[in-house]
């Protein structure tokens, strides 16, 4: 039966009946809701007209009269309701009218669901849900927009000044502007949101303005934080979220930004006053504003260091003050009252940048630079590195003046450790703290051994283990000494005809480790005479290799003073007991016998008699009484001498050392300097003179500020020994000069470098290593050209050729066409973001401990093997100079400084390896391969090396297969277990093809780690040993 034909006219009359319903009911009206039956009939008739044969298929009429029902009810009832209302009324309206919108959409879409599904698809038209909200867009939207944005922003605008404001609305009336958009942000942003923050610039513009005149700082960032608090609110609750970030920029510029000079330099309330008055809150507060603004807490930053350099100033100023007017141990007394007041400024601004500035980099920087500039003042004379050894000594020595719990002194300690980061001369305070160190440890003036020891580790783990090498020796000196002294007294106890009737300690030390002493040659009483005779004696039966050289102006003596009224024990130096004892064999003698008997100068004769006869004690009496020494003076012994106390000790005149301290500082400069010259134009071969002075400079200030003349003047001192010279044609470039060393006739026996160490070395604990060195100097010269003959020979090979096991050739690089400074190399995207996740394990002050994991990165994406351009780049992200990188990557093996194969594969070499075949292991590869270790096969794909102890001995033996061949993203790291020469042969071949070959242990009888044959218990019984036979032992 066919199906009636409906026309247009009469389907579309019935389909008005339905929309004029669907009208009633959004309006309002009374009308009950659409039935099933009714819905179904609709939609019948739709599909219908759709599916009828042409001419009588209505699907693009009916398309055409959906629209025209939109625009129908839109004209005649939409927009006269919204035009008749304005403001908030309007909006409310509007709401309205788009809710009632949206369900006509969703309705019709419905009715005519057909035509989306079949007549739609295939023309490619619009969908209907589209189609409706299009007409609203167009007929309505386009017209109200602006009035509505201006309705919008009127009513923000009076939320806040305080007013309470419908929030609901806003939100249904922009996400108004968000649903137009139908999935695009275009509409909400130029027709609303770029006004909305127009106007709230202008707003708190003029909001900004009045504040700035009207309050305190702190007021002042009090309302801009309530204002960027409330903002934030309103996204939360009406505006887009996407407007935040646009908002607050735009709150945060007006507030903070453009008055923001004037903000933080208010006189009595900005800044400097809160640093000033230790306004705790405020400060984090200004952090808090001013943290998320690009480059906002640089001003900040800026007033935090001219605050605490002004105070650290004023600090070095009142203790040059005091010690200008006060006398000469009360200055000292001020000096120390110094680095415990910096102490105290350093804890309570470190406690700013933790918890104010939340450990902010700047910060830390600006604290940095602050106190570098006031820590390297002079007072007094003094260096600030003199200063801060002398506090230290005063902590560490018995008697001083801190009297301190051991835990106040280990965290008295940390903190003057800190300091010395900020002290440029760390060598003058190395060279000081160890002449106080050496006067602490010889005269027993060390209050705790445990303290000395705490802050060597702490200075080691600051400066580096070459800083302390000399101290810690000298630790290890008086150690050493207390149980030679034990063994002389045990010698003395066995040998009583050796014994010399006085008491004598010795101490012997090691010259390379103390400080330097003047020694006479002083003719000693015969009292000492004996006691020097009998400990060489004992010495040389511990040792006939070595030489002691006495330093008697180091020795103290205790002589019992037989005076008129009472005895009194004298303590005395050597020096002042040998002029004492000349007095038992005569009762005066004039300046010219004491001269002439004792063989000293006349400075230090001087002093000793000043001591005896002119200061507190005078156990000498001086004709005439003056109270200097002339030659013309003559003494005599005074037995009517008396004190109170039973034993007394008799000082020296103090002797000013700082000025040879200084001029051994500065002559250990100047060899410094010029090795560091030397250093660098060795590695960069050609270099202008402003880049060589500059990274002499970033070399040695590690240790000391170098003066920019003195590297000059050093320069031209190596020009004229021959180290350098300058390049004909630009005398601003500097080349190294080649020294070329011709070996001399019949050295074809010249010991090995390992005969020659093994020479020094014993000689080295001898006091004579001089001798040896002038011995064998011109062999060491031609030893010297003829390895390095060697190196250059090595690299001069193609790199594939260079071995690994060459292990000098390592701390070496020339350049090469693949490997030189100035080719360009970077990390890849990918691993770029490696590098940040990479840096952020460590504290920012803290990176350039990423060294290692940076290295293997780059490493990895160099195909495993590291050129000096990859090093640059990696001292460049860790923010050091590259010789520390260098040092990292020609210490650590895991680092190829040459080219590998995608598959490299190490083989460990260490005993339970060894002793189960490893070195079969590695010449079933070499010769498999074809190749010697540290070459690389012609393909590029194998290379074959050496490791340590892989750490699993159990399994031996063992290699492991590094696998650059997918790059840093595919890079793998395998170990292989209980291999054969066979196993090893089979493990390439798969390598070859591609495949994967099994890893860990390639014993089918081994589980893991476990034994053959399963795992065994204490009840079983137990298995013979591998290696013997126990019923044949």
């Amino acid at each position: 039966m066919e199906r009636k034909t409906i026309d247009l006219d009469q389907g579309w009359d019935y389909m008005q009946t339905g929309i004029t319903k669907l009208k009633r009911i959004l309006e309002g009206l009374p009308e009950p809701a659409f039935d099933s039956e009714q819905y179904m009939m609709l939609y019948t008739t739709i599909y219908n007209m759709c599916t009828q044969k042409p001419p009588h298929d209505y699907s693009q009429q009916l398309y055409d009269k959906y629209r025209e029902a939109f625009e129908n009810y839109i004209a005649s009832t939409v927009l006269p309701a919204l035009r008749e209302k304005h403001d908030e009324y309007m909006l409310r309206e509007l709401v309205k009218r788009w809710s009632n919108h949206k369900v006509m959409v969703r309705w019709l879409s419905r009715f005519f669901y057909y035509l989306d599904r079949y007549f739609i698809a295939r023309r490619s038209l619009p969908p209907l849900n589209e189609v409706g909200l299009t007409c609203f867009r167009d007929l309505v939207y386009n017209e109200l927009h602006t009035k509505v944005k201006e309705a919008v922003i009127a009513l923000v605008d009076k939320e806040r000044e305080g007013e309470q404001i419908d929030r609901a609305l806003l939100k249904n009336v922009l996400d108004i502007y968000v649903e137009i958009g139908m999935g695009q942000m275009e509409r909400y942003e130029e027709d609303f949101e770029n006004f909305m923050l127009q106007d709230t610039s202008s707003y708190y513009s003029r909001k900004a303005s009045s504040w700035i005149q009207e309050d305190s700082c702190p007021d002042y960032m009090l309302k801009s934080e309530e204002c960027l608090k409330k903002e934030r609110e309103r996204v939360a609750h009406y505006l887009h979220s996407s407007s935040e970030p646009k908002l607050v920029e735009k709150v945060q510029h007006e507030l903070l930004v453009v008055y923001a000079n004037q903000l933080l330099e208010k006189e009595h309330s900005g800044c400097r006053a809160l640093l000033r008055d230790d306004k705790v809150d405020d400060l984090s507060r200004m952090y808090r504003l001013y943290h998320k603004i690009s480059r906002g807490l640089e001003p900040v930053a800026n007033i935090f260091k001219q605050h605490v350099t002004a105070e650290g100033n004023a600090l070095v100023q009142q203790a040059e003050d005091t010690a200008t007017n006060q006398a000469a141990n009360t200055a000292s007394v001020q000096e120390q009252v110094l680095i415990r007041k910096v102490i105290e400024l350093h804890d309570k601004y470190m406690v700013y940048v933790t918890e104010c500035f939340q450990n902010h980099t700047l910060f830390h920087k600006a604290l940095k630079e602050a106190f570098e500039i006031f820590c390297n003042k002079t007072v007094a004379g003094s260096s600030s590195a003199e200063l801060l050894a002398t506090f230290c000594d005063n902590i560490l020595k018995k008697g001083g003046s801190e009297k301190l719990s051991d835990e106040a002194i280990e965290d008295t300690l940390e903190k003057v450790v800190k300091l010395l980061a900020y002290i440029s001369d760390k060598d003058l305070f190395a060279e000081f703290y160890r002449k106080k160190l050496a006067r602490r440890l010889l005269f027993d003036r060390s209050a705790n051994d445990d303290h000395e020891r705490s802050i060597l580790t702490k200075l080691k783990q600051q400066c580096g283990g070459q800083f302390t090498s000399k101290m810690e020796g000298m630790v290890t000196d008086l150690t050493l000494a207390r149980e030679n002294q034990n063994s002389f007294e045990e010698y003395l106890v066995n040998n009583p005809a050796a014994n010399p009737g006085i008491d004598l300690t010795v101490t012997v030390l090691t010259t390379g480790f103390w400080p330097s002493y003047k020694s006479f040659d002083i003719n000693l009483p015969s009292e000492m005479v004996k006691c020097v005779e009998v400990f060489k004696g004992f010495y040389e039966t511990k040792t006939k290799h070595r030489k002691l050289t006495w330093i008697y102006s180091l020795g103290t003596c205790h002589i019992n003073g037989k005076f008129d009224q009472k005895p009194i024990e004298l303590i005395v130096s050597t020096y002042q007991a040998a002029v004492l004892l000349l007095f038992n064999t005569t009762d005066k003698l004039t300046y010219s016998e004491i001269l002439g008997q004792l063989n000293l100068s006349h400075e230090d004769l001087v002093r000793l008699l000043h001591s005896l006869s002119c200061a507190k004690y005078k156990i000498l009496l001086k004709e005439p009484l003056t109270k200097t020494v002339s030659q013309a003076d003559s003494f005599e012994f005074n037995s009517k001498f008396t004190d109170r106390m039973r034993r007394i000790k008799i000082p020296l005149p103090p002797v000013d050392e700082r000025k040879k301290v200084v001029e051994d500082v500065d002559k250990d400069r100047r060899y410094a300097i010029d090795a560091a010259i030397v250093r660098i134009m060795k590695s960069r071969k050609v270099l202008g003179h402003q880049q060589l002075v500059s990274e002499c400079v970033e070399q040695l200030s590690r240790m000391f500020k170098p003066d920019i003349k003195a590297i000059k003047k050093r320069m031209e001192d190596l020009i004229t020994r021959d180290y350098l010279e300058r390049d004909k044609e630009n005398p601003n470039m500097f080349r190294p000069k080649a020294i070329v060393v011709n070996p001399a006739p019949g050295d074809s026996e010249i010991p090995s470098l390992a005969h020659l160490v093994s020479l020094v070395g014993s000689s080295s604990s001898d006091q004579s290593a001089s001798l040896v060195f002038s011995k064998f100097s011109k062999m060491l010269a031609r030893l010297a050209a003829k390895r390095l003959l060697e190196i250059r020979q090595v690299f001069r090979q193609p790199p594939s050729q260079t071995s690994r096991s060459f292990s000098t050739a390592l701390n070496y690089h020339l350049n090469s066409p693949d490997n030189k400074p100035d080719l360009p190399w970077e990390f890849s995207e990918a691993n770029k973001s490696k590098v940040k996740e990479i840096l952020s394990y460590y504290p920012t002050n803290y990176k350039q401990s990423a060294v290692i994991p940076l290295l293997d990165l780059a490493q990895q994406q160099h195909g495993g093997w590291l050129p000096v351009s990859a090093m640059n780049a990696v001292a460049n992200v860790i923010e050091v100079a590259p010789i520390r990188v260098y040092e990292v990557a020609t210490f650590y093996s895991m680092f190829n400084r040459a080219k590998v194969g995608q598959y490299h594969l190490l083989v460990c070499g260490t005993t339970p390896c060894m002793v189960r075949g490893s070195r079969d292991i590695e010449s079933a590869l070499l010769d498999h391969l074809g190749v010697k270790r540290g070459e690389v096969t012609k393909d590029g794909l194998f290379s074959v090396g050496e490791m340590e102890c892989m750490g699993c001995c159990v399994n031996a033996p063992m290699i492991t297969v590094a696998d650059y061949s997918n790059g840093s993203e595919g890079y793998t790291y395998n170990y292989f277990e209980d291999v054969t020469p066979e196993k090893v042969v089979e493990i390439v071949e798969k390598l070859r093809k591609g495949e994967k070959p099994p890893r860990g242990t390639q014993n089918p009888k081994r589980i893991n780690c476990g034994p053959e044959g399963g795992n065994t218990t204490l009840l079983s019984e137990p298995k013979p040993p591998q290696f013997r036979d126990l019923d044949a032992c």
